[in-house]
């Protein structure tokens, strides 16, 4: 993977946070509160996908054990 793809995907990831930002930013929203939801979000997910990798970890194991 080049240097220059994982620019361009970052940037497009930025510019996409930046779009879904402008409307609370037009509502007179404070950028720390923006920026806390986002958190919030990110760990939220973190949690979630944390699950499904240990419920997949588990089915595999359950797989292996049986096989």
């Amino acid at each position: 993977v080049s240097l220059s793809y994982l620019t361009s995907c970052l940037c497009i990831v930025a510019g996409e946070v930046l779009q879904v930002s402008e409307p609370f930013l037009t509502q007179n929203m404070h950028p720390t509160v923006i920026i806390s939801a986002y958190r919030q979000a990110l760990e939220d997910m973190q949690d979630i996908l944390r699950d499904q990798v240990r419920s997949a970890v588990a089915a595999l194991y359950i797989i292996y054990i049986f096989t």
